[in-house]
């Protein structure tokens, strides 16, 4: 952490890593730059911890391609563990070349919902040992309106710890989340 520049938690940190560490489901809503995706990540290798799974143990929902590849460069900035594999999914690269990686073993998985859904729907993502699901930019999906698969996958899983992130709380946010996360820890951040 020190080595990428973090000294310190930040508020959104502060307010919300105890939480998820104790299982708890959770909707956060802060604005842009106040650190969802840096604790997005850290609260995901810290879940994780070490890999080599037959199937993925985290499933993180992000809104586009850029994003998928942000949040796998922020994996790879804060993971100093090199048995945990990270792939991103979208829809620029071949689904049956990010279908057999993911059946050759990952432990998480970064992914546009709709890519995600296709690569479930073709029985190559296996939901079984999922722990943690997370949306990051709820708000960013439901303007894309990205609902029905974000909603398919969430039904799909078992059990697990549900975050969802959100630069914006609005009812149709909620609306989205309700059938999957009815009662989940609201933290709301504000901007400084």
């Amino acid at each position: 952490m020190a080595e990428a520049g973090y000294l310190k938690p930040t508020s959104l940190q502060e307010a919300c890593i105890k939480r998820i560490i104790g299982g708890q489901d959770l909707l956060l809503s802060a604005p842009a730059g106040a650190g969802k995706t840096t604790t997005l990540a850290l609260i995901t290798l810290m879940r994780v911890r070490y890999g080599f799974e037959e199937a993925p143990r985290a499933l993180i929902l992000v809104p586009d391609k850029a994003r998928v590849l942000e949040m796998v460069e922020r994996f790879e900035l804060l993971n100093r563990n090199t048995s945990i594999r990270i792939i991103g999914i979208h829809a620029d690269d071949p689904i049956d070349r990010q279908v057999n990686e993911i059946t050759d073993g990952v432990d998480i998985i970064v992914a546009v919902p709709a890519r995600a859904r296709a690569v479930y729907l073709k029985l190559g993502l296996n939901t079984n040992k999922i722990q943690l699901f997370a949306i990051d930019d709820a708000d960013d999906m439901v303007r894309a309106g990205m609902q029905l698969p974000v909603n398919e996958l969430a039904n799909a899983l078992k059990k697990c710890q549900k975050l969802v992130f959100t630069n914006a709380l609005n009812d149709r946010v909620k609306k989205m989340i309700d059938a999957f996360l009815p009662f989940p820890t609201l933290i709301e951040i504000e901007a400084k």
